[in-house]
């Protein structure tokens, strides 16, 4: 879309721009990838559900509320946030599904700024160290998992029913 085309363009350059600096600069910029989603809620419950407009857990309000979920993706560099995924939750997804497609996406993207970038460029440049930051309703071992192995540094609030084994 019209909207993540702008949105990656303005990310791209200040994400290259960071890869090209120093080890020391990649920690202090922080770059952490964000995600969360929101429910957008409506007070008429006697419209009809569908895909997208159904009932859902809302974590700010602790109960089912109907509504739209709303899903956004993006990182944080240098306390600026670059919205890089968008999409409406249908009532069938799970937000932990929609988080590990996001994730895979972003990294993907990631990964084909620093090879297009090595290809303009004699010196090359590699992914710096990266973060990711969600709720406790989106963290859990298979998010820890996944991070671990493509060497993310997982940051989240564990929910009081998650067992974490080390």
């Amino acid at each position: 879309t019209l909207f993540t085309h702008a949105a990656r363009s303005a990310f791209a350059s200040e994400f290259i721009a960071l890869c090209h600096q120093s080890d020391s600069s990649h920690s202090r910029a922080e770059a952490t990838i964000v995600d969360d989603d929101s429910i957008f809620k409506h007070w008429f419950a006697d419209e009809v559900q569908g895909e997208y407009f159904a009932k859902f857990f809302s974590g700010q309000v602790q109960r089912t509320v109907y509504g739209f979920c709303v899903n956004l993706a993006g990182m944080v560099i240098k306390n600026t946030f670059y919205p890089l995924v968008f999409s409406l939750v249908k009532r069938s997804e799970q937000s932990k599904d929609i988080l590990q497609a996001n994730l895979i996406e972003i990294k993907t993207y990631l990964d084909s700024l620093i090879e297009q970038a090595n290809k303009k460029k004699d010196s090359q440049i590699q992914l710096p160290h990266l973060y990711l930051s969600v709720d406790s309703g989106l963290s859990g071992p298979d998010i820890i998992n996944w991070c671990e192995g493509n060497g993310i540094t997982f940051i989240g609030v564990a929910d009081k029913t998650h067992v974490f084994k080390t």
